[in-house]
């Protein structure tokens, strides 16, 4: 794994961890709002697995880029930087975010399925351009 310097590590770890925290937030409301609907069919359960899968890999971002955030600080103390873990904190955090960000588009994709056949073409459709983007960005 490329070394990154501290500051810029810290960096990335502060502005992931707010993206994470806030799309945690979307995956969770998202979870609430197909939880509500009165007659669901069997899509709205995969919506909300895919849902909960996102919401809990954004939680673990969430842990593990501030952990880099409070480990690569200026003023912690040398005990935290000696048993710190960066490089496991820093593929648990990188993988997190990616599983959380491909979960909340899957459920996306899903989500219209649940209203119309119409509607579910759109959304998968507009998913499926969404991942093919997210994924040239990322590779």
């Amino acid at each position: 794994m490329t070394e990154l310097p501290p500051d810029y590590l810290v960096q990335i770890g502060q502005q992931l961890a707010t993206l994470s925290a806030f799309l945690a937030g979307f995956a969770i409301a998202f979870i609430g709002l197909v939880l509500t609907i009165p007659k669901p069919n069997p899509t709205a359960g995969w919506v909300a697995g895919s849902a909960a899968t996102a919401a809990a890999a954004f939680a673990l971002s969430v842990v593990a880029w501030t952990m880099i955030a409070i480990v690569l600080h200026p003023a912690a103390p040398v005990l935290i930087k000696q048993t710190a873990h960066l490089q496991s904190a820093r593929i648990v955090g990188g993988l997190g975010f990616i599983v959380g960000i491909y979960s909340l588009v899957i459920s996306l994709g899903l989500s219209g399925w649940i209203r119309s056949r119409a509607l579910g073409w759109l959304t998968t459709t507009i998913a499926i351009v969404a991942a093919s983007l997210m994924t040239w960005l990322i590779v």
